[in-house]
């Protein structure tokens, strides 16, 4: 089985590196066994990214999401659905 690099990108002055833990917390509890890595990455700008595999699967627009709807996602691009 090939397993996944993810990588989420959170914006430091908008001080979101604790939903980017919360989020990180979340795949590796319920996909470990899909994950290679999961790596976190400080940005700027508003940034919240989070990409698969090299494909960007969420990029915010406007709102943070809850990390229930990002990990759906994630699930998706993993090939199966996660579990809340």
């Amino acid at each position: 089985m090939n397993r996944a690099e993810i990588e989420i990108e959170y914006c430091v002055e908008c001080m979101f590196l604790p939903r980017a833990i919360e989020l990180a917390q979340a795949l590796l509890t319920n996909h470990a066994d899909k994950i290679k890595s999961l790596a976190l990455v400080p940005g700027h700008d508003g940034v919240f990214d989070v990409t698969v595999n090299n494909k960007k699967i969420f990029a915010m627009e406007g709102v943070l999401p809850k990390p229930d709807y990002i990990q759906k996602r994630v699930g998706e691009a993993l090939g199966g659905e996660a579990d809340a």
